[in-house]
Protein backbone atom coordinates (compact mmCIF):
# COMPACT_ATOMS: atom_id res chain seq x y z
CA UNK A 1 0.00 0.00 0.00
CA UNK A 2 1.58 3.88 -1.09
CA UNK A 3 2.07 6.17 1.66
CA UNK A 4 -0.35 8.87 1.23
CA UNK A 5 1.29 12.44 -0.41
CA UNK A 6 3.09 14.51 1.96
CA UNK A 7 4.43 18.16 2.06
CA UNK A 8 7.88 17.64 3.59
CA UNK A 9 8.62 21.40 3.35
CA UNK A 10 5.79 21.89 5.96
CA UNK A 11 6.74 18.68 7.87
CA UNK A 12 10.45 19.86 8.39
CA UNK A 13 9.52 22.85 8.89
CA UNK A 14 7.42 22.07 11.92
CA UNK A 15 9.65 19.94 12.84
CA UNK A 16 12.89 22.75 12.98
CA UNK A 17 10.66 24.81 14.96
CA UNK A 18 9.43 22.21 17.44
CA UNK A 19 13.73 21.55 18.25
CA UNK A 20 14.06 25.25 18.28
CA UNK A 21 11.57 25.31 21.23
CA UNK A 22 12.98 22.32 23.20
CA UNK A 23 16.48 23.71 22.91
CA UNK A 24 18.80 22.57 25.15
CA UNK A 25 16.60 19.86 25.46
CA UNK A 26 15.93 17.25 22.57
CA UNK A 27 12.03 17.13 21.13
CA UNK A 28 10.48 14.04 19.90
CA UNK A 29 7.04 13.60 17.90
CA UNK A 30 5.25 10.96 16.07
CA UNK A 31 4.43 11.36 12.51
CA UNK A 32 0.90 9.99 11.60
CA UNK A 33 -1.47 9.36 9.08
CA UNK A 34 -5.41 10.61 9.35
CA UNK A 35 -7.55 9.76 6.62
CA UNK A 36 -5.12 10.82 3.01
CA UNK A 37 -2.40 12.96 4.85
CA UNK A 38 0.21 12.64 7.29
CA UNK A 39 0.81 14.95 9.93
CA UNK A 40 3.73 15.28 12.57
CA UNK A 41 2.41 15.75 16.08
CA UNK A 42 4.86 16.73 19.20
CA UNK A 43 5.40 15.02 22.30
CA UNK A 44 6.75 15.30 25.29
CA UNK A 45 10.36 14.93 26.52
CA UNK A 46 10.08 13.32 30.09
CA UNK A 47 13.78 11.90 30.09
CA UNK A 48 16.10 13.36 32.44
CA UNK A 49 18.47 11.18 31.86
CA UNK A 50 21.75 11.77 29.83
CA UNK A 51 21.97 8.27 28.39
CA UNK A 52 18.71 8.19 26.93
CA UNK A 53 18.33 12.32 25.25
CA UNK A 54 14.72 11.57 24.88
CA UNK A 55 11.44 9.69 26.16
CA UNK A 56 8.49 9.98 24.85
CA UNK A 57 5.43 10.96 27.10
CA UNK A 58 2.68 8.09 27.38
CA UNK A 59 0.31 10.24 27.13
CA UNK A 60 1.16 11.71 23.85
CA UNK A 61 1.76 8.60 22.09
CA UNK A 62 -1.47 7.42 22.87
CA UNK A 63 -3.08 10.90 21.41
CA UNK A 64 -1.18 10.10 18.46
CA UNK A 65 -2.60 6.72 18.12
CA UNK A 66 -5.72 7.67 18.28
CA UNK A 67 -5.25 10.57 16.54
CA UNK A 68 -4.67 8.20 13.33
CA UNK A 69 -2.19 5.59 12.15
CA UNK A 70 1.35 5.98 13.50
CA UNK A 71 3.62 5.71 10.79
CA UNK A 72 7.38 6.72 12.26
CA UNK A 73 9.16 8.85 15.08
CA UNK A 74 11.36 11.86 14.91
CA UNK A 75 13.63 13.55 17.78
CA UNK A 76 15.65 16.23 17.36
CA UNK A 77 19.84 16.25 18.40
CA UNK A 78 21.04 19.38 20.10
CA UNK A 79 24.93 18.87 19.81
CA UNK A 80 25.47 16.83 17.09
CA UNK A 81 24.29 17.10 13.66
CA UNK A 82 21.33 15.12 11.59
CA UNK A 83 23.40 12.27 11.39
CA UNK A 84 21.36 9.19 12.86
CA UNK A 85 23.52 7.98 16.25
CA UNK A 86 24.40 4.59 16.61
CA UNK A 87 21.61 4.09 19.65
CA UNK A 88 18.91 5.54 16.90
CA UNK A 89 20.43 2.90 14.35
CA UNK A 90 19.65 0.34 16.97
CA UNK A 91 16.21 1.73 17.71
CA UNK A 92 15.44 1.83 14.51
Amino acid sequence: MKAPPVDIEAVKNFIRTHAEHCRPYECCGLIVKRGKHQEPLSCRNISDNPEHNFIMHPRDVVRAEEHGEVLMSYHSHVEEGPTPSPEDKVNA
